[in-house]
């Protein structure tokens, strides 16, 4: 199916919103690149690099929440295209400031920007979409993170090599721009404020409550802690794992994981488009299982060709649960508290993501070798699994659960 095709079906919108998702994951990805260069001119230690890298993360994981309430009450496409702006300017920082508080600056400001996208962008879906279109559409969505990969992996370490890193981050805005432009085409025009007011102020904290205490919303939060956990830490720690256990060199490592940003692409849309005949389910179980299983069998490899094959396999199967599992927010909680709804599911996601990868450096680090942290990891979607088993969701009018 072609892509005039794709957008006639469902318009510019899911479009829009993957591009979004993308600049956000090229922007999580860029540092990882540069960092190397970034710590030689500026004489930074580990220490500095690592508080630059957990900026970002820090951002996104405190500014779920914040940036779904901002969203309610200044309508969703609005505050979604002053993430991508925020992004986009936050990347010229260290560029006009090349100092350790101005790539902490950044990389905060692009994590906060970032925390905004998935769950605005679930709700701007949720309610323009229903049934397999939303299904679809989250599919599109959700593979813009595997083309922000790429993009990065890919376009980042030729631009280091002819420009330096100031050239990165310069392409970086300009890339944010563009989003812009897409999203301000692409929002119908109740997005940019059609929302506001939807729910009282005065009624967040009950909503919040109510969502934290909603077993559904907690088992899908679940569900996405465990594979979010596989679709980080793979690319965050298997680049180490090739350069230290392999002796590959960093910029080959880079080129060679591109692939799992094209896997988590593909697989992104894939696992929507099997959801609607097969249901969301059995789609959810085949992802965890078939991931912890390929994870399972890193530390068995002996060969890079054959690693960098299993990553791309892992980014293709292992995100097949993204799209299944976010399309029943719609029948959990009502439209208007998607985007709350969202970003509670997220930020336990992270949370669940930041632990395991902390607790595989530990195991590794206790037990001197990367098996016992990459059979840590293949053990974690059992957890996913057992909640997936014990999800129960309500059939609504016009849906039934094997097409939420």
């Amino acid at each position: 199916m072609t892509g005039g095709m794709l957008a006639a079906g469902l318009g510019r919108l899911p479009f829009a919103l993957a591009a979004c998702f993308a600049l956000s994951a090229t922007m999580l990805t860029t540092f990882a690149i540069v960092s190397p260069d970034v710590m030689s001119e500026l004489g930074l230690n580990y220490g500095q690099t690592g508080v630059i890298a957990a900026a970002y993360m820090l951002g996104y994981g405190l500014f779920q929440i914040p940036a779904s309430v901002l969203g309610i009450r200044l309508g969703s496409g609005r505050v979604l295209v002053g993430a991508a702006v925020l992004m986009s300017a936050a990347a010229l920082v260290p560029v006009l400031l090349p100092s350790h508080a101005g790539w902490v600056i950044s990389r905060l400001a692009t994590g906060i920007g970032g925390a905004a996208v998935l769950p605005l962008g679930i709700h701007l879906l949720a309610r323009m979409m229903s049934g397999p279109r939303l299904v679809k559409g989250l599919a599109v969505f959700v593979s813009g993170w595997g083309v922000g990969m790429t993009l990065a992996m890919l376009g980042a370490a030729p631009l280091v090599g002819s420009g330096g890193w100031r050239t990165v981050m310069l392409a970086s805005a300009v890339f944010g721009v563009l989003v812009v432009a897409g999203l301000l085409r692409a929002l119908p025009a109740e997005g940019s404020g059609g929302d506001a007011g939807t729910v009282e102020p005065a009624t967040l904290a009950q909503i919040a409550c109510k969502l934290a205490g909603s077993r559904a919303l907690n088992l899908m939060g679940t569900v996405n802690a465990t594979g979010t956990t596989l679709m980080i830490c793979v690319p965050a720690w298997l680049p180490l794992y090739l350069t230290t256990v392999f002796g590959v060199p960093a910029a080959e490592t880079s080129v060679g994981l591109s692939t799992i940003g094209i896997g988590v692409a593909i697989g992104g849309w894939a696992g929507g488009a099997l959801a609607i005949p097969f249901g969301w389910r059995p789609v959810v179980i085949v992802s965890l299982v078939s991931s912890g299983l390929l994870v399972a069998t890193i530390p068995l490899q002996s060969s890079t060709i054959l690693l960098m094959v299993t990553a791309f396999v892992i980014g293709s199967v292992g995100i097949f649960f993204a799209a299944p599992i976010q399309a029943l927010f719609p029948l959990v909680v009502p439209g208007q508290w998607t985007a709350l709804a969202a970003a509670y599911y997220n930020t336990i996601g992270f949370v669940g993501a930041f632990l395991a990868s902390l607790a595989f450096g530990f195991l590794v680090d206790w037990s001197s070798s990367f098996t016992v942290g990459w059979l840590w990891l293949a053990a974690i979607p059992v957890i996913g699994i057992a909640a997936v088993l014990s999800l129960r969701i309500p059939a609504h009018a016009g849906s039934t659960e094997a097409r939420p």
